[in-house]
């Protein structure tokens, strides 16, 4: 019974939204970036945050308009540098931290746009990989290990950033298509290819990107 309620909220929400491009294609747009880009879980509290993340030293970074939050797990001069993905937060890694600590390894951790402790409420790659230059910047880490779309931002950040202190790249069950992703989406909600369009346009007015060309088979790598 909680799928069908569930599915059928889906279905109503890609109907009004149907209905809303041919009336008003911008608030249309808008609406259906919304529910693409809001993660709606992911979230931590500051004064109940898991005991992983209580035995690290955080830090509050601001870039641009955004604050974003950072952990360290100080070790040796080794490097490493954690992203996680979509719906998720730096306490993903929790059962990954004792062979990380085994290893002597400083690691740090960022929590995404809109998930963690980080601000804001929309989630895209572009935003996430300007979170990834900031933090490898200032402290160099020379491994890069992503998750799921953290995994695909790893790639993202590298493919834009070339020069930079990574010496290995590890990637966990990263999207490999944007398309793929969207499509799905639109399939979800029921959305029609008018609105498919619309969030096209979106991407590539907002972000330069073309969904059919952001593939890992483009992939300098």
């Amino acid at each position: 019974m909680k799928k069908y309620i569930s599915n059928l909220i889906k279905k109503s929400i890609g109907l009004y939204i149907n209905v809303l491009s041919y009336i008003n294609p911008k608030k249309a747009t808008r609406l259906a970036y919304k529910f693409f880009s809001e993660p709606r879980e992911g979230r931590l509290l500051k004064d109940s945050l898991p005991a992983v993340l209580q035995d690290a030293q955080a830090e509050m970074i601001t870039h641009n308009d955004a604050i974003f939050q950072v952990y360290t797990w100080p070790g040796n001069e080794t490097k490493v540098l954690l992203v996680h993905g979509w719906e998720s937060n730096t306490s993903r890694w929790e059962d990954f931290m004792p062979y990380l600590k085994r290893s002597g390894c400083t690691i740090i951790a960022i929590d995404a746009p809109g998930h963690g402790l980080s601000s804001g409420n929309e989630f895209n790659i572009p935003r996430y990989g300007e979170f990834i230059s900031v933090v490898a910047d200032k402290v160099k880490p020379q491994y890069l290990i992503g998750h799921s779309l953290g995994g695909a931002t790893a790639l993202y950040y590298q493919s834009h950033h070339p020069d930079n202190s990574i010496e290995k790249l590890v990637i966990l069950g990263a999207p490999c298509d944007l398309s793929t992703i969207v499509t799905n989406y639109i399939g979800m909600l029921g959305l029609n290819d008018r609105v498919f369009r619309l969030m096209e346009k979106h991407f590539a007015d907002n972000f330069r990107i073309k969904t059919k060309e952001f593939s890992g088979s483009s992939s300098p790598f």
